[in-house]
């Protein structure tokens, strides 16, 4: 797990390899398999949601296909309301593992479909 600080200047501080870093630089971190927790200086608090949440903002805002609908951020929204966050929290993430296996053994299948001699 990659360890980074942010400091009140609103940097990022890779402890690692000790160096400042963009989140550009923490997505590709994420891209190539990594996890990141990212606490505050000050107050040592664990901000780490807050910076993927930015990191999703920044990715949608760079004409990515939006992933999270307004109606479905709407409905979230909602959730927290009521009761069932626990429950909607751990559905969405079984659900999303559950995708990237599916994803996963799709192009597994795909490819050894292209290996086949004709």
């Amino acid at each position: 797990m990659r360890e980074l600080k942010k400091y009140p200047n609103r940097r990022l501080y890779d402890l690692d390899s000790s160096q400042y870093v963009t989140t550009d630089d923490v997505r590709r971190a994420i891209l190539g398999g990594e996890s990141i927790r990212v606490t505050e200086t000050t107050e040592g608090r664990d901000i780490t949601r807050n910076v993927l949440l930015q990191i999703l903002t920044e990715q949608e805002q760079e004409s990515h296909e939006a992933i999270l609908t307004n109606r479905v951020i709407e409905q979230m929204i909602r959730l927290y309301s009521q009761r069932h966050g626990h429950f909607v929290s751990s559905y969405i993430e079984q659900s999303m593992l559950l995708f990237i296996e599916h994803q996963d053994l799709y192009q597994e299948r795909m490819q050894a479909m292209a290996d086949q001699p004709r």
